[in-house]
């Protein structure tokens, strides 16, 4: 007498609850390898404008670099109208981690007006502050 070897497969409900429970654990385990990846990309700069006054009719503007990294400044705006690069002085270049410097500006202001100066740093974060010329 012949034995009949009768295979039987998994059933189709177990096949599909296996197959998105691997989904799963691939989808978490490639979020996490994504958010390693990122870790320590973001930067928030932190530039703080710490006096601005006027000598000798010059606009200085004192600011101070909170960043744990150097920044640059990009553009400076005076009375809504960027000062050309020729026309600052000082290291807006690279401002190092926790120190101050002084920016110089060539401008002229009208005694009595508060004037809107804007600072933008190579990152595109944008720092306001106002003067009042004496």
């Amino acid at each position: 007498m012949e034995r009949r070897v009768r295979r039987r497969a998994i059933s189709p409900v177990i096949a599909t609850v296996i197959l998105i429970a691997v989904a799963v654990a691939l989808g978490i385990a490639v979020a996490v390898w994504a958010g390693a990846l990122t870790n320590g990309v973001e930067r928030t700069d932190r530039l703080i404008v710490i006096n601005t006054f006027v000598v000798n009719g010059s606009l200085n503007i004192q600011v101070e670099n909170r960043s744990p990294y150097a920044v640059s400044i990009a553009v400076i705006s005076f009375n809504n109208a960027v000062v050309p690069p020729g026309d600052i002085s000082g290291n807006y270049s690279n401002i190092a981690s926790g120190s101050t410097s002084v920016l110089v500006l060539n401008v002229t202001g009208q005694s009595g007006i508060t004037y809107p100066i804007t600072i933008m740093l190579t990152s595109g974060t944008s720092y306001p502050a106002v003067v009042g010329w004496p």
